[in-house]
C-alpha cells in the first residue's frame, strides 16, 4: 500500500465547479488555518464536471491517500475548530487501530441529530424512522463510522465504493463496518453535516435511505 507514515492524516474531498466558491475554497481554508505549516497533514480534493459517479471520486481519493489514516469529508460539510488538532494528537505512532470513531452534528431540512460512530453499532436505521424530540433538543442516532472517520488507509483501501451517484455509502459502510476489528472512539463531536433538500444536488431521498 502507498502511504507516507510521515503524513499522519489524509483528508479527501470531492466536488464539483459550481461548489467551488460557496463550499470548497472555505472548506479548504478552514483545514489549511487549523493545518498551519504543518506537513504531516494531507488535503486532496478531487473535481470533475459531473461525469465520474460520486462514488468514483472517493475511491480514487482514497487510492491516493498517503496518511497513516484517510477520511472523505463533503466539500458542503464542516468539521469542528479542533478536528485536526484532535486527530493529530490521537494518531500516535503506535496506534493501529482499523478506524477512529467521532460523533456528527447532521441537520436534514431543520431537524437536528447526533451520529454517534462505533463498531457496535452495525443497523442503520434512517433518521426520519427515529423517535422524534419534540422539545427540540438533537435526536441521538448510533452508527457504524462512515467515510467521514478516520480509517487505516492500508485497511480501507482494500475497500470499495459503488460507482453510482447516490447512496454509493451504503455497501461501502456495511463491508467496512463488518471486517474492522478494532477502533478509537472519540466520544464527540467532529464533524458537521447540512442537507436541506431546497438546494443539493444529490438525489433528494439520499439522505433518508444511506444515513
Amino acid at each position: 500500500m502507498n502511504t507516507n507514515m510521515d503524513i499522519k492524516l489524509t483528508i479527501g474531498i470531492p466536488s464539483i465547479p459550481e461548489r467551488m466558491s460557496n463550499y470548497l475554497s472555505p472548506f479548504y481554508k478552514k483545514l489549511m488555518d487549523q493545518i498551519g505549516d504543518s506537513k504531516d497533514i494531507e488535503v486532496i480534493s478531487l473535481m470533475d464536471n459531473k461525469v465520474m459517479s460520486i462514488g468514483r471520486k472517493k475511491n480514487i481519493l482514497f487510492s491516493l491517500a498517503q496518511g497513516k489514516y484517510t477520511c472523505v469529508i463533503d466539500d458542503d460539510d464542516d468539521v469542528v475548530d479542533d478536528f485536526i488538532e484532535t486527530l493529530r494528537n490521537s494518531i500516535t505512532t503506535d496506534l493501529d487501530v482499523d478506524v477512529i470513531c467521532y460523533n456528527q452534528e447532521a441537520i436534514v431540512d431543520g431537524k437536528k441529530w447526533i451520529v454517534r460512530t462505533n463498531l457496535d453499532h452495525n443497523k442503520i436505521i434512517p433518521l426520519d424512522q427515529l423517535q422524534k424530540d419534540t422539545s427540540g433538543n438533537p435526536i441521538p442516532c448510533n452508527r457504524p463510522p462512515w467515510q467521514w472517520c478516520a480509517w487505516r488507509t492500508d485497511f480501507i483501501k482494500q475497500i470499495s465504493f459503488e460507482n453510482i451517484s447516490w447512496g454509493e455509502d451504503a455497501v461501502f459502510i456495511a463491508e467496512a463496518s463488518t471486517r474492522a476489528k478494532t477502533q478509537l472512539v472519540l466520544d464527540k463531536i467532529m464533524c458537521k453535516y447540512k442537507w436541506d433538500s431546497q438546494v443539493s444536488a444529490a438525489h433528494t431521498n439520499q439522505y433518508h435511505k444511506v444515513y
